[in-house]
């Protein structure tokens, strides 16, 4: 499991916790045009904001206890895609990796939860879902920054998620 407390820690000093979206507008375009109503979308731009708001999803609404190794993917997917765009120096993807690898610690501490390795008088509810905005605002300014830089959407190649098994 990811240190949730250092990523925390260093998501605070960085100002991401309590962090004010920047480009909700271009997140919305990227929504409206870009992401289908079921199934992975056609293009990066839209696949790294569905991906986003799929977690972010099953963490405010489900309390991430329905996470698997899709959520895990997803955060590695997301970075993976934004690192290789170019855009990103090493101090902003350094930031970047340490937001996914707080959403996943959460996940995974959840997921442990949920079969049971964590009992009950030990569970610490903050750390089973991050149900605030911030991070995934966050994060999903990335994505606005790369749609900014790539406006025609860029073919992505739907990943097959029955071969993981």
């Amino acid at each position: 499991m990811e240190n949730f407390e250092t990523c925390y820690a260093a998501l605070k000093q960085a100002g991401v916790i309590g962090y004010q979206q920047v480009h909700f507008e271009e997140c919305k375009t990227i929504w409206q045009n870009f992401i289908p109503q079921i199934g992975q979308a056609e293009c990066v731009q839209g696949e790294l904001l569905r991906e986003v708001e799929k977690l972010r999803y099953e963490a405010c609404v489900n309390g991430n206890k329905n996470w698997n190794g899709q959520f895990v993917w997803a955060c590695g997917n997301v970075y993976n895609l934004l690192a290789e765009s170019g855009l990103f120096d090493e101090e902003r993807l350094s930031l970047l990796r340490t937001a996914l690898a707080y959403l996943k610690a959460c996940g995974e501490y959840a997921r442990a939860f949920n079969a049971d390795e964590i009992s009950e008088k030990d569970v610490d509810m903050n750390r089973i879902a991050h149900t605030g905005e911030d991070v995934y605002d966050f994060i999903e300014d990335y994505i606005a920054e790369f749609y900014i830089a790539n406006r025609t959407p860029i073919p992505y190649e739907k990943h097959d998620f029955s071969k993981d098994e």
